[in-house]
């Protein structure tokens, strides 16, 4: 049927070359900021068909969504770019419709996004992901036997409802399991430096967390230089050897969430925007789940260890016209510091592996002297990019 073998090409819109950024500076178009188009990747800003070249399917797309758009697809089919881009000896060509896929694949972003909006209200509920799962050929059969759901009456699920602890309830076990209110109080600023990994390249991380929420981050990259994000409540900039620009609005947020002292002051300030999903596995572990939605184009996904109480995973998830955009924080190896516990590994995960990195600290000391001038706004100069094309 020509509807199934479409289907297999489901979400290849030229997979454009993802970016191998560094650690502090994740795939542009993660962690919008709430409202404003989808996902909040510079609502305001231009769209792919104002700045792209031959975009015919993704023309309402915001331009700084595309790289993370790119990476969905190529993450959801288990592919790469030259998939359905052309490639030659000069490189990818993502203007170019010579490679037959890309014209089926557009088919199949126009097919879900009818889906979605015929069926879903418009929401990125059918995405690529749905049937491919990984595989450029979706699955569909059940894979034998298949095993039936338990059933529980209501009674049991009465039961097991009012014996769930509340949201507050659940913060207040974190809060207890990280040192409690006393000791975070104490804690004004964080001085660390940690190790990672990109791509065989071992990079160095130097941060400096100030109450309240200010973020300076500096990766040393070699022969490339060094390279600065900060972030001073709600206004950001980013410092290289190239000067220094103003972060895009999807980088404040993304920088702020890390930006408070501990992560259970995030989850404080949601207020009543973070609610009790139920219990989840992470790593095989139960989990109490929370999530807050923050307007209609992002979702935050907090895991609680139900036996540590402590925080173990982070999920981000951004709206965009093909799906949901996600990335992945796993937080790991809790040591007390000043008589907080604090995680020494972290890792980041991104439907582009070669974004994802282990974040390892070496060194983590509180209430240590902060160098105001870490947070003195540079002259700023605008951020230069070139228009991608082929959607």
């Amino acid at each position: 049927m020509k509807c199934l073998s479409l289907f297999s090409l489901v979400g290849m819109l030229l997979i454009a070359s993802s970016l191998g950024v560094s650690q502090e500076r994740p795939p542009r178009g993660n962690g919008g900021p709430p409202g404003g188009g989808f996902g909040g990747f510079g609502g305001a800003g231009k769209t792919l068909g104002q700045t792209g070249k031959n975009i015919k399917v993704l023309t309402d797309a915001p331009a700084s969504q595309k790289n993370a758009i790119m990476d969905f697809f190529a993450a959801s089919l288990g592919v790469k770019c030259s998939f359905c881009h052309v490639v030659d000896a000069e490189g990818l060509k993502p203007e170019l419709d010579d490679n037959g896929k890309k014209k089926d694949a557009r088919e199949m972003i126009q097919m879900v996004m009818e889906i979605n909006s015929k069926h879903f209200e418009g929401r990125p509920t059918v995405s690529c992901y749905t049937c491919h799962q990984g595989s450029t050929d979706p699955t569909v059969t059940a894979s034998l036997p298949v095993v039936a759901a338990q059933e529980r009456s209501e009674a049991e699920i009465e039961a097991r409802e009012k014996s769930m602890p509340k949201t507050d309830e659940i913060l207040a076990m974190y809060e207890k399991a990280l040192g409690g209110a006393d000791a975070i109080g104490k804690i004004k600023s964080w001085n660390m430096k940690a190790t990672f990994n990109r791509n065989g390249d071992e990079q160095h991380l130097e941060l400096v967390m100030q109450s309240p929420h200010k973020y300076a981050g500096t990766v040393s990259m070699g022969d490339r230089g060094n390279m600065t994000n900060v972030y001073d409540n709600g206004d950001g900039w980013s410092m290289s050897q190239m000067g220094a620009r103003p972060m895009q609005d999807a980088e404040k947020t993304r920088i702020g969430r890390e930006a408070a002292m501990v992560p259970v002051i995030r989850l404080k300030e949601l207020g009543k925007d973070l609610r009790f999903r139920g219990m989840e596995k992470v790593d095989g572990k139960p989990a109490y789940l929370l999530v807050a939605r923050m307007g209609d184009s992002i979702r935050e996904r907090y895991y609680v260890d139900s036996a540590s109480n402590l925080l173990v995973r982070r999920n981000i998830l951004n709206k965009s016209l093909v799906g949901w955009l996600p990335d992945q924080t796993d937080y790991s190896d809790y040591k007390a510091v000043e008589g907080v516990q604090m995680p020494w590994t972290v890792t980041y995960s991104y439907t582009d592996a070669r974004n994802s990195t282990v974040r390892k600290f070496t060194e983590i000391k509180a209430n240590a002297p902060v160098d105001d001038k870490l947070f003195q706004k540079p002259e700023m100069k605008p951020m230069q990019g070139k228009p991608g094309g082929g959607q």
